[in-house]
């Protein structure tokens, strides 16, 4: 549990029972629940730690607001609520295990004021437990209340982080000693940060692709330099035609959709398009090359081959020491710590990006 659990625990309760109160929560797994699914998935069985995912950065407000380029606000604040997006699932499982853990708390504390140990439930349905526990709670309410939206926001998240691999922990131990499968729980856990990982790149790729078409919609003049490495490409009249031959607000727009062919779909290409515009010094925003690399990898990997790793992968990323040390045939693993730098990665990329773009516009 967060330290801010552990004091409003021992508010409510005396302090020689917080283990007590701690065992009962972690006797709370819903996971002995999960269905048996037939799977073939073969995963490495590492430790997740779902909760290590969290912690992750996106674009203050505070940037968005201080940029001098409009368009670029707009296009900041969509990746934004997209990097949000992508942690969904993961903020979901951090609320409700806050919330069962809150739970089982508020019934081990009820038995104890009833003289009972704390996952002692012998008398959890009778009128006498629920008058106790409707008491325990109006005292939980009025902490609540001194908490305030933000301090709630935070119990919920600390709290949460810490329960969620508990119980997962917990149910797998559970699990294991009753001779039951964990594996649909551990390829369960595997999809969320695979999840994670997909829509998060998805977002950086679309984002930085969106802020070189503003760029140049915004001030046509950058494309110059773009034009002159690709004078193989020819700009056919009645392709402006469509645009009434009046490119001064859409060159990027037209760039990349009639024009100049130029793509985002690959990081190299993005690279390409970025230095053809703004030169050498753009790529420094491109850092740790590495580990954004890394990450389209993985995201290529996920999306077109499942996740199974193959000879090709291995080759492509052989310098990282996790993914690296996998064998051929068997599914990419996650940690939250790993999709958390691999989400961090593209977050500052983007940040970096954003800035420099912005004062390129705006000279």
């Amino acid at each position: 549990m967060s330290s801010v659990g552990r004091k409003l625990a021992r508010v409510w309760t005396p302090a020689p029972v917080e283990d007590e109160l701690l065992t009962a929560i972690l006797s709370l797994s819903g996971l002995l629940k999960q269905p048996r699914m037939g799977t073939q998935l073969r995963v490495p069985e590492v430790d997740p730690k779902l909760h290590e995912v969290m912690g992750y950065g996106v674009i203050d407000a505070d940037l968005i607001a201080g940029l001098k380029s409009e368009k670029l606000k707009q296009h900041c604040e969509v990746f934004r609520i997209n990097c949000e997006r992508a942690y969904g699932s993961i903020g979901l499982l951090v609320s409700i295990a806050h919330h069962s853990g809150q739970l089982e708390l508020r019934n081990a504390i009820t038995r104890m004021a009833l003289g009972l140990e704390a996952d002692d439930v012998s008398k959890d349905y009778t009128t006498e437990f629920s008058a106790a526990s409707s008491a325990v709670g109006k005292r939980w309410v009025a902490k609540r209340a001194v908490l305030g939206d933000d301090g709630i926001n935070k119990l919920v998240g600390d709290n949460g982080f810490d329960l969620l691999d508990i119980q997962v922990q917990t149910g797998l131990t559970l699990l294991r000693e009753k001779g039951r499968e964990v594996g649909p729980v551990l390829t369960g856990m595997q999809s969320v940060l695979g999840s994670i990982l997909l829509a998060g790149y998805a977002a950086y790729e679309a984002f930085v692709g969106d802020i070189w078409i503003a760029a140049l919609d915004e001030k046509p003049e950058l494309a110059v330099p773009f034009l002159k490495g690709n004078k193989e490409k020819q700009i056919k009249l009645e392709a402006l035609a469509g645009y009434g031959f009046d490119l001064s607000k859409i060159m990027g727009t037209f760039l990349t959709k009639r024009g100049g062919g130029v793509t985002f779909q690959k990081l190299d290409n993005i690279l390409d398009a970025y230095e053809l515009v703004f030169g050498n010094s753009v790529q420094s925003c491109f850092e740790p090359r590495n580990e954004i690399r890394l990450t389209e990898k993985l995201r290529h990997l996920l999306a077109h081959r499942g996740g199974l790793v193959d000879e090709q992968f291995l080759k492509e990323i052989a310098f990282d020491a996790f993914y690296g040390q996998l064998s051929v045939g068997v599914r990419v693993p996650f940690t939250g710590a790993n999709v958390r730098r691999h989400m961090d990665a593209c977050c500052n990329s983007a940040i970096e990006l954003v800035e420099f773009v912005d004062n390129e516009i705006a000279k």
